[in-house]
């Protein structure tokens, strides 16, 4: 654990130099105190920075996809017919829908890219998909799967996870607390620069 410059001026110092006179350091990795990877967060843990809103997966408020308005204007016949047929394509080419991300992501990624694309057609033509977009924010770091940006602001983030879902949703939960903070931080420097 380094902790400050003399411990990091100590590990140099053992580690003996090569043909080059080189000191290679191999695996150093850099934690800011209070921030760890999204992966690595459990949900107990985010209950906390939530201001215990939740004691467990199942005491986290459930969305009711229902209480949404219906999208205005809805798919027309044409839309979901092309929706339709090419999950049915992804699902003839993989033969099945498996617990593998890679193959999920496929799946994941045609439903994002026909919502993204209807909500740039009718409502907001600054919306894009984006995948593997880096986020570091004050309490967690990582790499989210896929975003749905409009404007410049996280509008959407997505964790795909086929397995450990407990630990799939502490990680989104962190994500988004992490996008809450960039847009804040955002908007405060708006604020400054006025």
């Amino acid at each position: 654990m380094i902790e400050n410059e003399f411990h990091f001026n100590t590990l140099v110092d053992n580690i003996q130099p090569n043909d080059k006179k080189e000191r290679i350091i191999n695996d150093l990795r850099v934690q800011i105190r209070g921030q760890k990877a999204y992966g690595d967060w459990k949900i107990w843990e985010v209950a906390k920075i939530y201001n215990d809103a939740f004691t467990s997966v199942g005491t986290i408020h459930k969305f009711e996809i229902n209480s949404l308005p219906e999208p205005s204007p809805s798919l027309d016949s044409d839309e979901l017919e092309s929706f339709i047929n090419q999950l049915k394509k992804k699902y003839y080419a993989f033969q099945a829908i498996s617990s593998n991300e890679a193959t999920s992501r496929e799946f994941i990624s045609t439903f994002l890219t026909y919502a993204v694309n209807h909500v740039r057609k009718y409502n907001d033509k600054t919306t894009w998909l984006a995948v593997e977009v880096e986020l570091d924010g004050n309490r967690g770091y990582g790499i989210l799967d896929f975003v749905v940006f409009i404007k410049l602001f996280y509008a959407l983030l997505t964790e795909v996870k086929m397995t450990e879902m407990e630990k799939g949703i502490a990680k989104n939960l962190v994500q988004v607390h992490s996008a809450v903070d960039n847009f804040v931080s955002s908007l405060s420097l708006t604020e400054a620069n006025r």
